[in-house]
Protein backbone atom coordinates (compact mmCIF):
# COMPACT_ATOMS: atom_id res chain seq x y z
CA UNK A 1 0.00 0.00 0.00
CA UNK A 2 1.22 3.51 -0.83
CA UNK A 3 2.41 5.73 1.94
CA UNK A 4 -0.46 8.67 3.08
CA UNK A 5 2.32 11.04 1.41
CA UNK A 6 2.49 8.99 -2.30
CA UNK A 7 1.72 10.38 -5.55
CA UNK A 8 -0.42 7.29 -6.26
CA UNK A 9 -3.19 8.12 -3.27
CA UNK A 10 -4.18 11.26 -5.42
CA UNK A 11 -5.34 12.59 -2.07
CA UNK A 12 -4.37 16.59 -2.64
CA UNK A 13 -6.14 19.70 -1.47
CA UNK A 14 -3.98 22.01 -3.48
CA UNK A 15 -5.16 19.27 -6.24
CA UNK A 16 -8.74 19.78 -5.18
CA UNK A 17 -8.68 23.33 -5.47
CA UNK A 18 -6.96 23.18 -8.77
CA UNK A 19 -9.60 20.85 -10.35
CA UNK A 20 -12.27 22.86 -9.32
CA UNK A 21 -11.39 25.99 -10.27
CA UNK A 22 -9.97 24.27 -13.33
CA UNK A 23 -13.42 23.26 -14.01
CA UNK A 24 -15.55 26.48 -13.17
CA UNK A 25 -13.03 28.37 -15.60
CA UNK A 26 -13.50 26.02 -18.58
CA UNK A 27 -17.19 25.92 -18.07
CA UNK A 28 -17.10 30.04 -18.85
CA UNK A 29 -14.13 29.76 -21.27
CA UNK A 30 -16.24 27.24 -23.60
CA UNK A 31 -19.92 28.50 -22.49
CA UNK A 32 -18.78 32.36 -23.28
CA UNK A 33 -16.12 31.78 -26.25
CA UNK A 34 -17.65 33.66 -29.49
CA UNK A 35 -16.39 31.56 -31.54
CA UNK A 36 -17.90 28.05 -30.42
CA UNK A 37 -21.12 29.60 -31.01
CA UNK A 38 -20.39 31.03 -34.66
CA UNK A 39 -19.04 27.56 -35.38
CA UNK A 40 -22.24 25.78 -33.48
CA UNK A 41 -24.61 28.72 -35.86
CA UNK A 42 -23.06 28.29 -39.11
CA UNK A 43 -23.09 24.41 -38.92
CA UNK A 44 -25.85 22.04 -39.79
CA UNK A 45 -27.61 20.07 -36.29
CA UNK A 46 -25.98 16.76 -37.24
CA UNK A 47 -22.57 17.84 -38.48
CA UNK A 48 -21.92 20.15 -35.28
CA UNK A 49 -23.09 17.35 -32.48
CA UNK A 50 -20.72 15.10 -34.01
CA UNK A 51 -17.98 17.16 -34.65
CA UNK A 52 -18.02 19.02 -31.11
CA UNK A 53 -18.09 15.49 -30.15
CA UNK A 54 -15.11 13.89 -32.10
CA UNK A 55 -12.82 17.05 -31.17
CA UNK A 56 -13.58 16.80 -27.52
CA UNK A 57 -12.44 13.03 -28.16
CA UNK A 58 -9.51 14.05 -29.78
CA UNK A 59 -8.47 16.72 -27.35
CA UNK A 60 -8.17 14.34 -24.66
CA UNK A 61 -5.10 13.69 -25.96
CA UNK A 62 -3.63 16.90 -25.26
CA UNK A 63 -4.05 17.02 -21.14
CA UNK A 64 -3.55 13.43 -21.06
CA UNK A 65 -0.16 13.60 -22.90
CA UNK A 66 1.22 16.93 -21.36
CA UNK A 67 -0.27 16.90 -18.28
CA UNK A 68 -0.52 13.50 -16.65
CA UNK A 69 2.32 11.90 -18.76
CA UNK A 70 4.83 14.41 -18.38
CA UNK A 71 3.82 15.98 -15.04
CA UNK A 72 3.90 12.60 -13.57
CA UNK A 73 7.06 11.82 -15.35
CA UNK A 74 8.98 14.65 -14.20
CA UNK A 75 7.81 14.02 -10.41
CA UNK A 76 8.71 10.22 -10.39
CA UNK A 77 12.09 11.06 -12.25
CA UNK A 78 12.75 13.61 -9.42
CA UNK A 79 13.46 15.80 -12.06
CA UNK A 80 13.68 19.95 -10.61
CA UNK A 81 12.10 22.39 -12.96
CA UNK A 82 11.98 25.91 -12.35
CA UNK A 83 8.44 26.87 -12.66
CA UNK A 84 5.15 24.86 -13.22
CA UNK A 85 4.97 26.22 -16.46
CA UNK A 86 7.97 24.84 -17.55
CA UNK A 87 7.70 21.42 -16.02
CA UNK A 88 5.89 20.28 -19.98
CA UNK A 89 8.79 21.45 -21.98
CA UNK A 90 11.67 20.62 -19.83
CA UNK A 91 10.44 16.93 -19.63
CA UNK A 92 10.32 17.10 -23.39
CA UNK A 93 13.76 18.35 -23.91
CA UNK A 94 14.79 15.76 -21.01
CA UNK A 95 13.13 13.08 -22.65
CA UNK A 96 13.86 13.72 -26.31
CA UNK A 97 16.74 16.13 -26.35
CA UNK A 98 16.59 18.91 -28.72
CA UNK A 99 13.75 17.39 -30.96
CA UNK A 100 11.79 17.24 -27.75
CA UNK A 101 12.29 21.16 -27.43
CA UNK A 102 11.13 21.46 -30.78
CA UNK A 103 8.55 19.70 -31.49
CA UNK A 104 7.35 20.99 -28.15
CA UNK A 105 7.29 24.62 -29.71
CA UNK A 106 5.80 23.46 -32.77
CA UNK A 107 2.82 22.10 -30.88
CA UNK A 108 2.80 25.36 -29.03
CA UNK A 109 2.76 27.59 -31.44
CA UNK A 110 0.06 26.17 -33.77
CA UNK A 111 -1.87 25.81 -30.97
CA UNK A 112 -1.97 29.65 -30.29
CA UNK A 113 -2.31 30.19 -33.82
CA UNK A 114 -4.90 28.90 -33.61
CA UNK A 115 -6.95 30.04 -30.66
CA UNK A 116 -5.73 33.55 -31.50
CA UNK A 117 -7.25 33.26 -35.12
CA UNK A 118 -10.60 32.17 -33.47
CA UNK A 119 -10.49 35.06 -30.90
CA UNK A 120 -9.85 37.15 -33.14
CA UNK A 121 -12.70 35.88 -35.66
CA UNK A 122 -15.21 36.29 -32.90
CA UNK A 123 -14.54 39.39 -31.45
CA UNK A 124 -14.67 41.40 -34.87
CA UNK A 125 -17.61 39.17 -35.24
CA UNK A 126 -19.33 40.19 -31.84
CA UNK A 127 -18.08 44.56 -32.78
CA UNK A 128 -19.05 44.81 -36.92
CA UNK A 129 -22.17 42.63 -36.53
CA UNK A 130 -23.82 43.25 -32.68
CA UNK A 131 -22.52 47.30 -32.83
CA UNK A 132 -21.00 48.71 -36.07
CA UNK A 133 -24.38 46.89 -37.57
CA UNK A 134 -26.98 47.02 -35.21
CA UNK A 135 -26.01 51.08 -33.91
CA UNK A 136 -23.39 52.97 -36.34
CA UNK A 137 -24.28 51.84 -39.78
CA UNK A 138 -27.50 49.66 -40.56
CA UNK A 139 -27.67 49.95 -43.90
CA UNK A 140 -23.55 48.63 -44.85
CA UNK A 141 -22.89 46.45 -47.53
CA UNK A 142 -21.25 43.50 -47.40
CA UNK A 143 -18.04 45.44 -48.52
CA UNK A 144 -18.02 47.73 -46.23
CA UNK A 145 -18.61 45.32 -43.44
CA UNK A 146 -15.51 43.08 -44.53
CA UNK A 147 -13.44 46.82 -44.55
CA UNK A 148 -14.66 47.21 -41.19
CA UNK A 149 -14.09 43.42 -39.76
CA UNK A 150 -10.33 43.74 -41.22
CA UNK A 151 -9.44 47.23 -39.17
CA UNK A 152 -10.89 45.46 -35.98
CA UNK A 153 -9.20 41.98 -36.41
CA UNK A 154 -6.25 44.31 -36.89
CA UNK A 155 -6.24 46.97 -34.02
CA UNK A 156 -7.62 43.74 -31.09
CA UNK A 157 -4.82 41.45 -32.67
CA UNK A 158 -1.79 44.07 -31.75
CA UNK A 159 -3.95 45.08 -28.71
CA UNK A 160 -3.58 41.35 -27.76
CA UNK A 161 -0.11 41.68 -27.98
CA UNK A 162 0.29 44.59 -26.26
CA UNK A 163 -1.79 43.30 -23.26
CA UNK A 164 0.24 40.69 -23.05
CA UNK A 165 3.66 41.68 -23.08
CA UNK A 166 1.96 44.20 -19.84
CA UNK A 167 1.07 41.45 -18.08
CA UNK A 168 4.30 39.47 -18.54
CA UNK A 169 6.29 42.99 -17.39
CA UNK A 170 4.16 43.06 -14.05
CA UNK A 171 4.76 39.69 -13.52
CA UNK A 172 1.86 37.82 -14.66
CA UNK A 173 2.14 34.67 -16.14
CA UNK A 174 -0.51 31.89 -18.22
CA UNK A 175 -0.95 29.92 -15.38
CA UNK A 176 -2.22 33.02 -13.26
CA UNK A 177 -4.39 34.12 -16.39
CA UNK A 178 -5.73 30.75 -16.66
CA UNK A 179 -6.73 30.43 -12.82
CA UNK A 180 -8.51 33.87 -12.92
CA UNK A 181 -10.38 33.26 -15.77
CA UNK A 182 -13.28 31.67 -14.38
CA UNK A 183 -13.61 34.86 -12.20
CA UNK A 184 -13.94 37.40 -15.13
CA UNK A 185 -15.96 35.14 -17.54
CA UNK A 186 -17.69 32.39 -15.75
CA UNK A 187 -20.59 34.47 -14.46
CA UNK A 188 -22.04 34.15 -17.45
CA UNK A 189 -22.62 30.32 -17.51
CA UNK A 190 -25.37 29.50 -15.60
CA UNK A 191 -27.04 32.17 -17.32
CA UNK A 192 -26.38 31.96 -20.58
CA UNK A 193 -27.22 28.17 -19.75
CA UNK A 194 -30.72 28.95 -18.91
CA UNK A 195 -30.94 31.41 -21.48
CA UNK A 196 -30.67 28.78 -24.35
CA UNK A 197 -32.75 25.42 -22.23
CA UNK A 198 -35.46 27.22 -20.00
CA UNK A 199 -38.51 29.05 -21.22
CA UNK A 200 -38.80 30.71 -17.48
CA UNK A 201 -35.04 32.66 -17.56
CA UNK A 202 -35.63 36.82 -17.93
CA UNK A 203 -33.35 39.15 -19.69
CA UNK A 204 -33.13 41.03 -16.24
CA UNK A 205 -32.42 37.88 -14.03
CA UNK A 206 -29.63 36.42 -16.56
CA UNK A 207 -28.13 40.54 -16.72
CA UNK A 208 -27.97 41.20 -12.93
CA UNK A 209 -26.96 37.29 -12.06
CA UNK A 210 -23.91 37.98 -14.60
CA UNK A 211 -23.20 41.02 -13.45
CA UNK A 212 -23.52 40.67 -10.09
CA UNK A 213 -21.55 37.53 -10.23
CA UNK A 214 -18.10 39.34 -11.37
CA UNK A 215 -18.46 42.06 -8.85
CA UNK A 216 -18.99 39.57 -5.67
CA UNK A 217 -16.74 37.36 -7.18
CA UNK A 218 -14.10 39.74 -7.52
CA UNK A 219 -14.44 41.13 -3.90
CA UNK A 220 -14.78 37.51 -2.51
CA UNK A 221 -11.11 36.90 -4.60
CA UNK A 222 -9.73 40.07 -2.98
CA UNK A 223 -10.99 39.46 0.61
CA UNK A 224 -9.91 36.01 0.66
CA UNK A 225 -6.21 37.16 -0.89
CA UNK A 226 -6.00 39.65 2.27
CA UNK A 227 -7.64 37.49 4.83
CA UNK A 228 -5.53 34.72 4.26
CA UNK A 229 -2.08 35.77 3.42
CA UNK A 230 -1.91 39.39 5.06
CA UNK A 231 -1.79 41.21 1.70
CA UNK A 232 -3.56 42.35 -1.82
CA UNK A 233 -0.75 41.42 -4.22
CA UNK A 234 -0.58 39.77 -7.18
CA UNK A 235 1.27 36.57 -5.33
CA UNK A 236 -1.51 36.53 -2.84
CA UNK A 237 -4.32 36.67 -5.47
CA UNK A 238 -2.67 33.69 -7.17
CA UNK A 239 -2.59 31.49 -4.60
CA UNK A 240 -4.91 28.22 -5.15
CA UNK A 241 -7.19 28.78 -2.06
CA UNK A 242 -8.05 32.66 -3.16
CA UNK A 243 -8.54 31.69 -6.78
CA UNK A 244 -10.99 29.31 -5.40
CA UNK A 245 -13.02 31.97 -3.43
CA UNK A 246 -13.70 33.73 -6.18
CA UNK A 247 -14.17 31.08 -8.81
CA UNK A 248 -16.75 29.61 -6.57
CA UNK A 249 -18.54 32.81 -5.67
CA UNK A 250 -18.64 33.74 -8.90
CA UNK A 251 -20.57 30.35 -10.27
CA UNK A 252 -22.92 30.54 -7.07
CA UNK A 253 -23.95 34.08 -7.55
CA UNK A 254 -24.90 34.37 -10.95
CA UNK A 255 -26.55 31.15 -10.49
CA UNK A 256 -28.64 31.60 -7.60
CA UNK A 257 -29.91 35.54 -8.92
CA UNK A 258 -30.74 34.28 -12.38
CA UNK A 259 -32.89 31.09 -10.91
CA UNK A 260 -34.72 33.13 -8.57
CA UNK A 261 -35.54 36.13 -10.36
CA UNK A 262 -36.70 33.81 -13.22
CA UNK A 263 -38.84 31.92 -10.58
CA UNK A 264 -40.40 35.26 -9.37
CA UNK A 265 -41.15 36.77 -12.65
CA UNK A 266 -42.95 33.58 -13.78
CA UNK A 267 -42.35 34.84 -17.57
CA UNK A 268 -42.08 32.57 -20.23
CA UNK A 269 -40.03 33.25 -23.71
CA UNK A 270 -41.65 31.80 -27.41
CA UNK A 271 -38.69 30.27 -28.32
CA UNK A 272 -40.62 29.53 -32.15
CA UNK A 273 -39.67 33.56 -32.40
CA UNK A 274 -36.23 32.80 -32.94
CA UNK A 275 -37.23 31.04 -36.32
CA UNK A 276 -35.39 32.97 -38.71
CA UNK A 277 -33.42 35.02 -37.03
CA UNK A 278 -30.27 33.52 -37.45
CA UNK A 279 -29.45 34.99 -41.32
CA UNK A 280 -25.95 36.14 -43.08
CA UNK A 281 -25.74 39.38 -44.38
CA UNK A 282 -25.73 38.69 -48.22
CA UNK A 283 -28.81 36.74 -47.77
CA UNK A 284 -30.20 39.91 -46.41
CA UNK A 285 -28.94 41.94 -48.92
CA UNK A 286 -30.65 39.83 -51.48
CA UNK A 287 -34.17 40.03 -49.88
CA UNK A 288 -33.88 43.86 -49.78
CA UNK A 289 -33.03 43.86 -53.54
CA UNK A 290 -36.12 42.01 -53.96
CA UNK A 291 -38.58 44.13 -52.29
CA UNK A 292 -36.95 46.99 -53.91
CA UNK A 293 -37.19 45.25 -57.55
CA UNK A 294 -41.14 44.41 -56.41
CA UNK A 295 -41.71 47.96 -55.31
CA UNK A 296 -40.40 49.28 -58.99
CA UNK A 297 -42.12 47.21 -60.60
CA UNK A 298 -45.55 47.97 -59.09
CA UNK A 299 -44.78 51.57 -59.82
CA UNK A 300 -44.06 50.32 -63.39
CA UNK A 301 -47.77 49.09 -63.38
CA UNK A 302 -49.02 51.55 -61.83
CA UNK A 303 -47.89 54.11 -64.25
CA UNK A 304 -48.59 52.18 -67.35
CA UNK A 305 -52.03 52.17 -65.66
Amino acid sequence: MPSSDSMLTMASVSGLFFGMINIIGNFGAVFVDQAYWQRAIASKDSAASRAYIYGGISWFSIPFAIATFLGVSAAGLGITVGTPDSVAPEMAAHLLGGVGSILFLAMLFMAVMSTGAAELTAITNIIVTDIYRKSINPKASSDRLLNVSRKVTLGFGLMMGVLSILLFKVGIGLGWVYMAMGIFVSGAVIPVTLGLLWKKATNEGTFYGASAGLVLGVTAWFTSAYLLFGEISIRSLGELQSMFFGNITVFLVSGTISIGHALMSNQEFDFESLKGKFRSFDDEENDDEIIEEEIMYEGKQASAK
